[in-house]
């Protein structure tokens, strides 16, 4: 998975990127922390058991989860934001160990990121994001 970052601003919070992804590349159900929408530019993906070819658009509200996503066999290329907080959470741990376990697939640690100094690093093998509450 390669991230390009265009924009990542504090205030009022707002991340945008240009995501590629390998081919089979597996990405567990999440949600975001803010409004977050997923474009299909190039390839194509699965989000759970929809096939989302070039020209997809994925609307992710804030509190909502997708996935999991499964690259094609041509890999994808994705225009994602996030309007509020890009960081996310995790939905359906135990589904997605499942589909690891189906697939003979061993995760890897995240690698290292480098974000600005405000925005902490909370990745899944870090600290958890629990879901939006609503209050």
């Amino acid at each position: 998975m390669w991230d390009r970052w265009f924009v990542i601003n504090r205030d009022p919070p707002v991340v945008a990127l240009h995501t590629t992804w390998d081919p089979d590349v597996i990405v567990h159900r999440h949600g975001h922390l803010g409004h977050h929408g997923v474009y299909v530019l190039r390839g194509g993906m699965h989000a759970g058991d929809r096939w989302c070819p070039v020209g997809t658009y994925i609307d992710l509200p804030f509190g909502a989860a997708a996935g999991p996503y499964v690259a094609g066999p041509d890999g994808v290329d994705l225009f994602e934001f996030t309007l509020g907080d890009g960081r996310s959470w995790e939905a359906d741990t135990v589904g997605f160990a499942q589909l690891l376990a189906e697939r003979g697939v061993t995760p890897l640690p995240n690698p290292p990121i480098d974000l600005p100094d405000w925005l902490d690093d909370r990745r899944s093998d870090q600290t958890r994001l629990a879901p939006p509450t609503g209050e």
